[in-house]
């Protein structure tokens, strides 16, 4: 028998972390990160300055300076970044996969 919650209906099922489906309760911060952005989080923040050195460049070509040439070598330079510690990530598991099968 399903237990009530506080609005008498069944109460949701709960994930592995302890928290409702759909939600982030009962996640540590470190956790909430993993749940939202299933990526390495030098890769995430590599994206996040990626996109902002792209606007950045956008900005400066817009206003006339050539400083937008700096911006776009950063955004090259990040995404860069980006692209290697995804493959980083994916090979580690790969290789996590594989021990755990050993």
């Amino acid at each position: 028998m399903a237990k009530k919650g506080r609005e008498g209906g069944a109460r949701v099922p709960l994930r592995e972390h302890g928290g409702a489906w759909g939600t982030l309760e009962g996640l540590y911060p470190s956790r909430v990160a993993e749940e939202l952005f299933p990526m390495p989080r030098l890769a995430v923040f590599a994206v996040v300055v990626c996109a902002l050195s792209v606007a950045a460049a956008v900005v400066a070509f817009v206003e006339g300076s050539f400083l937008g040439i700096v911006w776009v070598l950063l955004a090259g330079v990040t995404s860069n970044m980006a692209w290697f510690y995804l493959r980083k990530a994916k090979a580690a598991k790969a290789a996590e996969n594989t021990r755990q099968a050993v």
